[in-house]
């Protein structure tokens, strides 16, 4: 997997950021993306990762193996 590099965009929300790293990177690990915003506690990016799976923006894949598996959910793009 390709490293982006996450600038902290003023005024942009956790979820902004969140997506705009999946939208770069889909089938990230949630450690990858918690690494990647380091100003955010693990708790903040699951939340947001949590809500944004709510409004069935990411899809979430949890496997023992290797943790939660983040990809953009085809409704994002409608």
């Amino acid at each position: 997997m390709r490293t982006l590099v996450m600038n902290h965009v003023p005024g942009a929300s956790i979820t902004d950021r969140i997506f705009e790293i999946v939208a770069h990177a889909p089938g990230c690990q949630m450690r990858h993306v918690a690494h990647l915003l380091p100003d955010l506690s693990l708790r903040e990016v699951f939340n947001a990762l949590r809500f944004l799976s709510t409004n069935g923006q990411l899809n979430l894949k949890v496997d023992k193996q290797d943790g939660v598996t983040i990809t953009l959910s085809p409704r994002s793009f409608n």
